[in-house]
């Protein structure tokens, strides 16, 4: 299972590098993330980068794992 600690320092921080990635790339709407070849090589790189700076999941196993 994949826990995930969720703050209010941690969900700004998520708001501010979307934000970010939005205003760089004139990422306006989401035909315009999908048909710019921008975009859908950054996301991936974006949401790598949230996932391991700014929420770090944890995994923990389940009691079924043993």
């Amino acid at each position: 299972m994949i826990k995930i600690n969720w703050t209010p320092e941690k969900k700004e921080q998520v708001i501010k590098a979307i934000d970010a990635w939005i205003k760089e790339h004139g990422a306006s709407a989401g035909e315009v993330i999908m048909q710019s070849d921008d975009c859908t090589i950054t996301a991936p790189e974006l949401l790598s980068d949230i996932v391991d700076d700014i929420i770090k999941p944890e995994w923990v196993p389940d009691e079924d794992d043993d």
